[in-house]
């Protein structure tokens, strides 16, 4: 994910809510979130611009099958920073929901050029946390 930056998620969700600098336990992360969204963003270092991994949580309104208009614009957001392209987000987004209506599927993993971008539903609540991190990181 070298090429994924804190300004850049910053600028993704600049309409949406803040994502600010923090350290949490000796970590340097960002975090921001709003009605029931949240993004935690683990950092190289204090002085660096650089996002090691990416994360959001959301959940489905109400426990309905749909996101609210919010929650869907920052998920938009958040895939949109990783694939630097609002439509590839859209078509990722659209085609890892179809994945999940299949039977017994519960979480979508993809890679894109150095990073793993995966979703994960948390039944049996209608909780998604969508994470990116490089996948050498995990290797």
């Amino acid at each position: 994910m070298g090429t994924f930056s804190f300004k850049a998620f910053q600028c993704g969700f600049a309409p949406l809510f803040q994502v600010n600098a923090a350290e949490i336990a000796g970590q340097p992360r960002a975090l921001g979130g709003s009605r029931g969204v949240g993004v935690d963003l683990l950092m190289a270092s204090h002085n660096a611009d650089h996002v090691y991994s990416a994360a959001i949580q959301l959940a489905f309104v109400d426990g309905t099958g749909e996101f609210d208009d919010f929650s869907y614009q920052c998920l938009r957001a958040f895939v949109g920073v990783i694939l630097c392209d609002p439509e590839a987000a859209d078509a990722w987004i659209a085609n890892t929901f179809r994945q999940l209506e299949a039977d017994g599927v519960i979480s979508c993993s993809t890679t894109h050029d150095g990073f793993v971008l995966r979703l994960q539903q948390q039944k049996p609540y209608q909780m998604f946390l969508v994470t990116a991190y490089d996948d050498d990181a995990q290797a």
